[in-house]
């Protein structure tokens, strides 16, 4: 990654000024829910450092590590408020410091039952300073517990410093921990994590994401060849060479980028690059961590999101982990599916197995859904393996080798395949 130094000198101070004055005020220059992209972000505008920003994230991180443990209430065995802290890093003068914060539980499950439904800021929960002299204001741009998108603001300062979170302390269920090495406490842990937000949306640390998924696409081609597993789908072939890169990496991209940002509030080509560059972004800060503590409601893991009945099914010996023995997969179906590369090689199995399905299927069902399905481009069978991974073989339309409407589930299949349609668009990968 390019070493990209900042340094505020008295032209840039300058600019930022102008930017102030002519088109926002503090909070609104933090503000990382508006789709509309800025001529320049925090963390692009001091394009000249004198540290790495990187580096200060980390540093932050450790700050965070060696602070005493965040703080709980609970009533009838039920938590009620805890704390937060953040890592806050002052741009002007590289000093990173920490503040601390009490959240509210039922403002939390308000906040997240907005965010489900693609509801607008509402501006919860409320950041309740755990110094009741406190001058620093949190700011809910986009609520997302730990990967949150937060402004900061001195309050009632005449300075011109500006203040980013580059990383926080967050208090999960144990539930929510599959290393024992991540437990912190009996009930509850505090995890560590760098948020994805507007103001540290700079290029060298989204490369340094993309970077990330390379290796680790690259790593999994690469093992999947050498234990010469064969695909299911197409006999006789290895499964890697049935398959591109470019759509595991995009899929991976398209399993956590919000479908509203991406697919109805970003308008521009660009617009829309910035919002899967999100993604791009969370690998680039958090690297193996990215995804490591994320569990969505119906109990999918991991970078992959794979639900654990897909992973393994032993009775019926119909889960990966049973139908692709040469994979040599991670026999806990946890630790697997939040292992970075084991994720990744069960996910490519997935595809090849929804693939074979679908052929089942198709071969079964007469001369016409074979010739519709053989007449399939590349690009087409990826849209089938997609639909395939979101909600099963059963999707495929085959009379017209598309998405079927009228079944359980529709919705969602098709937003999956509109956002694998503009993230392939895009091109963040080329192979």
């Amino acid at each position: 990654m390019s070493k990209n130094r900042i340094r505020l000198n008295f032209f840039l101070l300058f600019v930022l000024f102008l930017i102030f004055a002519i088109q926002l005020d503090g909070k609104q220059l933090l503000s990382g829910r508006s789709i509309k992209v800025q001529r320049a972000s925090l963390a692009s505008l001091v394009n000249v450092q004198q540290w790495n920003l990187l580096d200060k994230v980390e540093e932050g991180k450790e700050l965070l590590k060696n602070s005493p443990p965040l703080q709980f209430v609970e009533k009838n065995r039920q938590i009620i408020r805890k704390q937060i802290e953040l890592a806050i890093l002052n741009i002007e003068t590289g000093e990173v410091f920490l503040k601390r914060y009490w959240l509210e539980n039922k403002d939390i499950n308000s906040a997240n039952s907005a965010r489900r439904v693609y509801k607008g800021n509402p501006d919860l929960p409320r950041f309740t300073p755990v110094d009741p002299n406190e001058d620093f204001e949190v700011v809910n741009n986009w609520w997302n517990g730990w990967a949150s998108d937060w402004g900061v603001e001195k309050i009632a300062s005449n300075s011109s410093d500006i203040y980013i979170v580059v990383a926080d302390k967050y208090s999960v269920p144990n539930s929510y921990i599959i290393y024992p090495e991540d437990k912190t406490g009996a009930k509850y842990s505090d995890i560590i994590f760098s948020p994805p937000s507007e103001a540290l949306h700079d290029q060298d640390l989204v490369v340094n994401g993309k970077e990330y998924v390379d290796n680790k696409v690259d790593t999994v081609f690469e093992e999947l060849r050498d234990l010469q597993v064969t695909s299911r789908a197409f006999p006789g072939e290895l499964v890697v060479d049935t398959i591109s890169k470019k759509f595991v990496k995009d899929i991976l991209l398209v399993e956590q980028t919000d479908p509203d940002a991406i697919l109805n509030r970003a308008k521009t080509d660009e617009e829309k690059r910035r919002v899967a560059e999100k993604v791009l972004l969370r690998y680039g800060l958090n690297g193996d961590k990215s995804f490591r503590y994320t569990v969505s409601s119906a109990g999918a893991l991991g970078l992959a999101q794979i639900m654990q009945t897909t992973y393994t099914l032993p009775k019926k010996k119909e889960g990966i982990l049973e139908l692709y023995p040469k994979a040599n997969l991670i026999k806990d179906s946890k630790f697997g599916r939040v292992d970075p590369v084991n994720a990744i090689k069960a996910q490519i199995l997935v595809f090849d197995d929804k693939i074979r399905q679908v052929k089942q299927n198709v071969y079964s069902s007469g001369s016409r859904a074979i010739k519709v399905f053989e007449s399939l481009t590349e690009n087409q069978l990826n849209e089938v393996r997609a639909m395939g991974y979101n909600g099963g073989a059963s999707k495929y339309n085959l009379s017209t080798g598309g998405l079927k409407t009228r079944v359980k589930g529709y919705n969602e299949t098709k937003m999956f395949i509109e956002k694998y349609r503009v993230i392939s668009y895009l091109k963040l990968f080329t192979q």
